[in-house]
């Protein structure tokens, strides 16, 4: 599955999940720990309540990462370049994102993509 691939269906899924944000409730004294929607539900309950502030902060945190990394793959994009070797033409694809003042460039996947996709 590619990145973006990954990316999209994470938010599906937090599309699909309860409105956010979501929130820590009340502990009991069990190690319970409880999870309210964006409208005061009940969501879910943790069995662990170290769990639930992670949970709980994941879920909520995870649109803005999606689209840190999406703002970051669409900078470091994949564009066609003609690399000329005398009267020979070589199709090659750079990162529209990396390069220098002078014009050289990146071959794509640049370093960034690598290792976001990596990471992912």
């Amino acid at each position: 599955m590619s990145a973006q691939e990954q990316l999209d269906e994470l938010k599906v899924l937090h599309l699909d999940a309860t409105r956010q944000p979501w929130e820590e409730g009340d502990r009991d004294t069990f190690a319970e720990g409880y999870i309210y929607g964006g409208n005061g539900e009940h969501v879910a309950t943790a069995e662990w309540i170290n769990n639930t502030a992670l949970i709980v902060a994941a879920v909520n945190a995870l649109p803005g990462h999606v689209a840190a990394i999406e703002a970051v793959l669409n900078i470091h994009s994949a564009v066609d370049a003609v690399q000329y070797l005398g009267a020979r033409q070589i199709p090659r694809k750079v990162c529209a994102g990396c390069g220098s003042d002078d014009g050289n460039w990146m071959a794509w996947p640049c370093p960034t993509v690598r290792a976001i996709t990596e990471a992912l």
